[in-house]
């Protein structure tokens, strides 16, 4: 027992960090022993073997329930698109989901003003693809599914 008493002592002053023993050198000292610092970068480049796309619905309407319902109809057909083409679940991701009032500018007199004209919803997506050799097919099965908008790769 009294062994392991006078060894906690030299434990605790050995378990003190390296940084904190350093002693501030004088700059003579320093100038004769001199810091090296190493910076490593490293660039590798291969080819691309996967695409990432953000793709849009979007739904139109004087009110909001019916914007919004309107653009999950879009939604559900994209995804079914998606599906068919051989994307994996893991790798459809909504991205998110916005509901805005739509309005359009006039010129009344050569005074603007807006107009209300309703809601417009928007749902995004994020989908991946691994077969880039059929990438513009896909493209072209998300436009003809609805999509309103193609962000990517």
């Amino acid at each position: 027992m009294t062994a392991r008493l006078l060894l906690l002592p030299f434990l605790l002053a050995s378990a003190v960090p390296a940084a904190a023993q350093i002693v501030a050198a004088a700059p003579a000292e320093l100038a004769a022993n001199p810091v090296v610092t190493l910076q490593i970068r490293e660039q590798l480049r291969t080819a691309p073997d996967q695409a990432t796309l953000t793709v849009s619905t979007e739904g139109r309407a004087p009110k909001a329930t019916d914007a919004l319902a309107e653009n999950r109809t879009k939604t559900q057909s994209l995804l079914a698109a998606v599906r068919q083409a051989g994307i994996a679940e893991k790798d459809v991701q909504t991205e998110g989901i916005s509901l805005n009032a739509n309005y359009t500018y006039e010129d009344v007199g050569g005074v603007g003003r807006q107009r209300f004209r309703g809601y417009v919803a928007r749902n995004s997506v994020r989908i991946k693809t691994r077969d880039l050799d059929r990438l513009t097919g896909l493209l072209d099965t998300l436009t003809a599914a609805g999509a309103s908008g193609i962000n990517g790769p």
